[in-house]
Parts: structure tokens; sequence; C-alpha cells
């Protein structure tokens, strides 16, 4: 792979030249030692910005760190961690289903039941409403707006001008309806203060400190919106190559059934249980290196600039792909080889960029604990109560979409442990 791009590589897209930046030490430099250089008006920000709004994800500047400020009290670990009990209550629909399958022997498709308790997830803990039952147009109206964003990959110019225009009817009405439904519950939400322990209750009640403001119901509407996709679609990817991956790797799932065993003896898991689970972090940080949702992300020179001795001119685009620095062979052996070891062993001090499936430098994703949470419990409910069965010895291969995806349906199965 790095014998084809190499370290740094220069593309001209059109009219704009590109740089992908394919090592950790570039990465680090547009990140943190010179990220106010960099800026987000690239042509997948300003089309994100089109769908998404004026959220976290797609904002800049001095409005980004306004809203970063409002919204960073409620990610805050301990107030994640408080969701715990929610995030189980979701998962045990996903339970139910899974014992159907188990008793009936029946193969499914795991990236549907992954996206749907994750949406149930993000429901339930971000604005304690139930998207799996009570709102089934939210889930449509997401899957719209992640179609879109796979056709702005294949077609970027003509995706962006039918936005636009608002001529593709299914995904325009896909945004509007999505973002009629939030402005209802924000609206609603406005009325019941003090009833709710959850991200929106807070975003509400936050105050800038400087300025004493809080967020308009647009700015609101558009935070909601972006954590409602991301707080849902990335998870469930990184859940459904999990399950892949061990699927392959039946050594690998003994090992974990094995801990989670030793460490819950049957009982389900609470916040303390979470941070003696060591190798199940591995897994999961294990998936994410080799399949990272946010598999790439690009910013924009606002000066020149020199990387690794190249000149980065004003105006010109620079690409980070965690998909393939995850997988830089200086830092990873063997990069293609599914290891959770990797995360267990830290004899050797790991460059800080050569994993960053959350990003990072000012703009790490402020929901990455958040995932983590999730993901861990989501994995050690299933991995207690069965054993996951591939459909069959298929290689399956990553997508590059609006995230990355597998390219077919992942089906298995699944049996009772004994």
């Amino acid at each position: 792979m790095y014998d084809l791009i190499g370290d740094f590589h220069t593309v001209q897209l059109g009219l704009k030249t590109t740089h992908l930046l394919n090592h950790p030490d570039f990465v680090k430099h547009v990140l943190v030692d010179n990220n106010q250089n960099y800026d987000k008006a690239t042509p997948a920000f300003i089309f994100s910005r089109l769908v998404l709004g004026n959220g976290l994800f797609t904002s800049d500047g001095a409005f980004w760190l306004r809203q970063r400020r409002l919204a960073q009290p409620a990610f805050h670990r301990k107030q994640i961690d408080q969701l715990t009990a929610t995030m189980n209550a979701s998962i045990g629909g996903l339970m139910r289903r899974y014992a159907a399958y188990a008793e009936q022997q029946t193969p499914f498709d795991v990236g549907i039941e992954m996206t749907r308790v994750t949406l149930s997830i993000a429901g339930e803990s971000l604005f304690s409403i139930d998207l799996d039952t009570d709102a089934p147009v939210v889930g449509e109206a997401v899957q719209a707006l992640g179609r879109t964003f796979e056709d702005f990959v294949e077609h970027p110019v003509r995706t962006m001008l039918l936005i636009a225009n608002r001529n593709n009817r299914q995904s325009v009405a896909a945004i509007f309806k999505l973002r009629k439904i939030v402005q209802r519950i924000i609206e609603k939400r406005r009325t019941e203060i003090g009833k709710h322990n959850d991200v929106l209750e807070m975003l509400i009640i936050a105050r800038d400190e400087e300025s004493g403001q809080a967020m308009t119901d647009k700015q609101l509407r558009d935070e909601v919106v972006t954590f409602m996709l991301a707080g849902h679609e990335t998870t469930a990817n990184m859940m459904t190559w999990a399950h892949y991956l061990l699927a392959r790797h039946p050594q690998s799932m003994d090992r974990l059934a094995a801990e989670i065993d030793q460490q819950l003896k049957g009982r389900m898991p609470q916040i303390e249980d979470v941070h003696h689970l060591p190798y199940t972090y591995a897994v999961l940080s294990e998936s994410l290196r080799l399949y990272p949702s946010a598999y790439m992300f690009s910013r924009r020179a606002l000066k020149d600039d020199a990387i690794g001795g190249r000149l980065i001119k004003r105006g010109e685009i620079v690409i980070v792909p965690p998909f393939y620095v995850q997988r830089h062979p200086n830092f990873w052996p063997q990069p293609q080889k599914f290891d959770p070891e990797r995360f267990i062993d830290r004899s050797e001090k790991r460059h800080r960029f050569a994993f960053m499936p959350f990003g990072g430098g000012p703009r790490q994703c402020i929901g990455n604990h958040f995932a983590m949470l999730e993901g861990v419990l989501t994995l050690v409910r299933i991995i207690q109560k069965y054993r996951l069965l591939p459909v069959n010895d298929n290689v399956i291969h990553p997508k590059m979409g609006a995230t990355l995806r597998p390219e077919r349906p992942v089906m298995m199965g699944v049996r009772a442990r004994v």
C-alpha cells in the first residue's frame, strides 16, 4: 500500500491541488502544531454544511470555539458515564432480537442491527426519545442522508448542485423532515427544563461563560442533527466491523469471552466494570484501526506552509487519511493483520497520531467517550450470551462513502453460549 502512495502524495483534483498526508508527523503538524493555518472550507465540508447545518462538525473559527465551549460539559466523561443504565436499556432490545435469531438459527444483517441499536441509544441517551419505535421517520431520514453523502463521494459537483438547487427530492425532503422533527423536539423540551438528564437538556441550559448567551434554536437544531447522525452511524460501523473480525478470528473471540466472564460473572455491565475490560477495548480499538468510520478528512491552507519539506500553497487542500496512517508499516508491524494485542502491549510508546479514529488536536471528536462506552457495553452484552458465527468465509472489503462501511451486508448467525 505505501509502496504505491508513500508518506506524501500530491494529486490534482479538478482545479484544486490536493496533498495526501500519510505520516503521523505530518498529521500532527496540521491538527496541532500549525492548526490555526488550516480551516474546513473544503468541498467535503461545504457539502456537509449544506446537509447538516453549522454544527460542531462543520463550523469553523470563533463560532466553532463558542459552540464547543457550550457543548463540552454535556460530553464530559462523568456526564456520559451516567448514561450507562440508559444505554443498557436500549441494548436490551437488541438482545431480545439476538435471542430470536439464536433460537430460530436465522442469519441476519449485522449492519442493520447495529444501526438500529445505536440509533436507539442515541435517541434515548442524547434526547430522551425513542427513535427505534416512536419515531421511525427519523431513521428513514438518517438513511436518506447517508445515501446522499455516498452520492457526493462518487459525484461531488453534481450532488452539491442538486442539494443547493433543491432538485434532489428525496434528499432535500429528508433534510427538511429531520430538521422539522428536531425543531419540534427542541420547542417541546424548552418547556420541560429539569425533567431530563440528557445531552439536549444540558445544551439548552448551557451559557457561554464570556457572553452569558445560550444557543439559539437554529444552533441547537444543527447540533442535535449532527449528534443524531454522528451519534449512531460511526458507532454502528465500528460494531459491524468488530462482529466481522471476531467471527473470522475465533481465538480473539475466546479471549474476549474469558475476560468478560471473569469480570462480570454473568451480570449486566456497570460503569465500574468498563474500566476493567482492557481486551474488550483492545478489540474495538483494533477494529477502528483497520476500519475507521472517519477514514479521511480534509483541511484548506490559509497561508503557505511546509510539510515534510514540501510546499503547501495558500488555498491548497490537505487530506488526512486515518485509514492509511493507521496501517503505516513503520508504526504497525503486519499492519493488515487483526491483532488486538497491539493495544495491550504498550512496551513501545506509539506515536500519538499513528492511531486517530476520532481525529486529534483541538477538534478531536467531542463524542469519543460516548462512542467507546456504548461500543463496550454492546459488545459485552452480546459476547456474554452468544458466539458469533460467520455465514461464509468470504472476505468483505470496505466501501469508502460517507463513512467506511462494508461493501456488502455482513451476514452472521449467533449461537447461545453454554
